[in-house]
C-alpha cells in the first residue's frame, strides 16, 4: 500500500541559501582563504566580491587565481574596483600605468615576479574583463563604490567605482547598498542603515570582512590567520 512521505523533521528540512557580500581583499590571499574557510560554504551559497581584490598587498596573483576557482566552482558574482579599473587602464595608457604603480601596481606586478604588465597571464585579464559593475537583488544593491541616485544602468562607472559612502544618500528604490572602497581603518564595517561598507582595511593589518546580507551575520580574517565573527550590530560601526 503507498504511503505518502513524512513531512520532513525541522532538523531535515534544507537550509536556506546564504548570500554573503566580501569586501576590498587588496592582495590578501592568506586573510581569503582563512576567511572562506570559515564561511563554510554550502552548494546553495552564493558570494558577492565587491571589487578591488588586487594591489597594495602581497599576493594579488594568488587572488585572482583563488577566484578563479570560486568562479569555476559556483554562481558567484565578482564586481569590479576602482584598482581592477586602473590596471585595465595601464594596459592601455602608459600614464595611467604610472599611476597605477603608485597605488599598488608595484606591489601586483612583484607577485606575477614581473615589472611588465604584459606579463600577468590572459586568463586573470579576462577574468578582470568579466568583472561587474553592479549586482542588484530584490532588495540589496552591490556596488563597489556608490550606488547614485537613479537607475544602476544608467549611473556612470566613476560614480560606482570611485564614490565614498560618506557621499551618497539612500537609494530611491528603498534597497540597502553594500559597497567597499571606503577604507575603515578601525576595522569595523560602517553601517548607515540605508548603506553598509564593507572594506576593513585587510591590507592595512586590520580585517577582511563578509557580510551575509539576510541575517546581519559578520565573519572577519587577518593575514595572521586570525577569524572573528558576531552581528553587523556588534561589530560594525554606526553612522547616521
Amino acid at each position: 500500500m503507498f504511503q505518502s512521505p513524512s513531512p520532513l523533521s525541522p532538523s531535515s528540512a534544507p537550509e536556506a541559501p546564504r548570500l554573503f557580500a566580501i569586501g576590498d581583499i587588496h592582495g590578501c590571499l592568506t586573510a581569503l582563504d582563512v576567511l572562506l574557510e570559515s564561511l563554510q560554504l554550502r552548494p546553495q551559497d552564493q558570494l558577492v566580491l565587491l571589487g578591488d581584490y588586487i594591489d597594495r598587498g602581497p599576493d594579488s596573483r594568488g587572488v585572482i587565481e583563488r577566484l578563479l576557482e570560486l568562479e569555476r566552482e559556483g554562481e558567484h558574482i565578482f564586481l569590479r574596483g576602482n584598482h581592477e579599473s586602473w590596471m585595465m587602464s595601464g594596459g592601455i595608457n602608459f600614464s595611467m600605468f604610472q599611476s597605477w604603480l603608485e597605488v599598488g601596481g608595484l606591489e601586483t606586478l612583484a607577485s606575477y615576479g614581473s615589472q611588465d604588465i604584459s606579463d600577468i597571464p590572459e586568463s586573470h585579464w579576462l577574468f578582470i574583463e568579466r568583472t561587474r559593475l553592479f549586482y542588484e537583488t530584490d532588495t540589496h544593491i552591490f556596488v563597489h563604490g556608490a550606488s547614485g541616485q537613479g537607475p544602476l544602468e544608467t549611473t556612470g562607472e566613476h560614480w560606482l567605482l570611485w564614490s565614498r559612502i560618506y557621499n551618497i544618500e539612500p537609494h530611491p528604490s528603498g534597497k540597502r547598498v553594500i559597497c567597499g572602497h571606503t577604507s575603515q581603518k578601525n576595522g569595523r564595517p560602517l553601517d548607515r542603515g540605508f548603506a553598509v561598507c564593507i572594506d576593513t582595511h585587510a591590507y592595512g593589518g586590520n580585517w577582511l570582512t563578509a557580510l551575509e546580507v539576510n541575517s546581519d551575520e559578520v565573519f572577519q580574517a587577518n593575514q595572521r590567520g586570525e577569524t572573528r565573527s558576531g552581528t553587523l550590530k556588534q561589530l560594525g560601526k554606526q553612522s547616521s
